[in-house]
């Protein structure tokens, strides 16, 4: 059972949570047979072992994860019409009180586009209907966008996304383009819906806009949770966010395999662009704070953070985590 407390919360945090914060959160993974949503919460479990003995999921499988001192429990829903069916019988119990909510379409299978899309759209409607003053934020990811495919799904992408995009009309939604192949294109996704949780993002997001006003030569900027959740990203402009986003996969890499050993790390990339990551541990919990760019003052920059922006960080991070409890 969810335990409730009143907290003193920004007018649109209360709205959103009807007054409460919920200790526990519920994610709803949902979409047709083999579209990969099992894969998907292994890969961000880091459970790469068990990927090439993936069974389809028989009714619902529930697991728990804790991201940012809060309790996930995600939900994930066998995609065969038999238990299609039975979710909609017991709609109330299913899908109330759900967060966030994940829609998988596998695009390697045009023949299930229009499938997917009216199984989508019955979900929608249950969703509506069950609380339609409080929807999930929907999270639709167009999976099996493997690297170096052979085949151009921009049309397919162009039309799927217009169609969802017209039965999700009123509602906060985002689509990613995912692959298990691509880990950072999952935590792209995984993070968007998490930070949902944050009700001090926006200062967050101030934080990291104050540090590039003043630092011109960086370019980019994140935060990450120890599960390589994406608390927060800032970027100078689009140019400079898909730049980054071709090294992201591998800085995450790097960072999961050094774990506890990583404190400051700096490296060259193409004998250019430079990059700076750092760990932070607050309250016991391990965040990492990186940014990338040109010419880059590592001393000058570090002695900045020490006496302005870390200290703000923490501020922000410890409100949400005693938010959390």
């Amino acid at each position: 059972m969810k335990k409730k407390k009143k907290m003193n919360l920004s007018s649109k945090f209360r709205n959103r949570w009807r007054l409460k914060i919920l200790e526990q959160f519920k994610i709803v993974f949902a979409g047709l047979a083999n579209a990969g949503k099992t894969s998907i919460i292994l890969t961000l479990k880091r459970q790469f072992s068990e990927l090439s003995g993936i069974k389809p999921t028989k009714g619902i499988d529930r697991s728990n994860m804790e991201i940012l001192g809060f309790d996930i429990v995600s939900w994930d829903l066998g995609g065969q019409e038999i238990y299609r069916a039975e979710y909609k019988r017991k709609e109330a119990v299913i899908f109330s009180e759900t967060e966030i909510f994940y829609f998988i379409i596998d695009m390697q299978d045009i023949e299930t586009y229009e499938d997917a899309l009216q199984y989508f759209q019955e979900i929608v409607e249950i969703y509506k209907l069950v609380d339609p003053k409080h929807l999930p934020y929907f999270i639709i990811c167009l999976n099996k966008m493997d690297p170096n495919l052979l085949v151009d799904y921009n049309k397919q992408i162009e039309e799927i996304t217009s169609k969802i995009s017209d039965l999700l009309k009123g509602a906060e939604f985002k689509i990613f383009l995912t692959s298990i192949y691509n880990l950072q294109s999952v935590i792209e996704a995984f993070s968007w819906g998490i930070s949902k949780f944050l009700p001090k993002q926006s200062e967050l997001e101030l934080i990291l806009k104050q540090f590039l006003a003043e630092f011109p030569e960086i370019n980019a900027v994140n935060i990450l949770e120890k599960h390589s959740m994406f608390l927060v990203q800032s970027y100078r402009d689009d140019a400079s966010h898909k730049f980054f986003n071709l090294f992201k996969e591998g800085v995450i890499s790097i960072i999961e395999k050094l774990g506890n050993q990583l404190n400051i790390l700096t490296f060259d990339i193409n004998n250019v662009f430079k990059l700076y990551v750092e760990k932070l541990t607050i309250l016991q919990r391990d965040y990492f704070f990186f940014f990338m760019g040109k010419d880059i003052d590592f001393n000058a920059i570090q002695n900045s953070l020490i006496s302005t922006y870390y200290a703000r960080i923490q501020t922000v991070v410890l409100a949400d985590i005693k938010a959390s409890k």
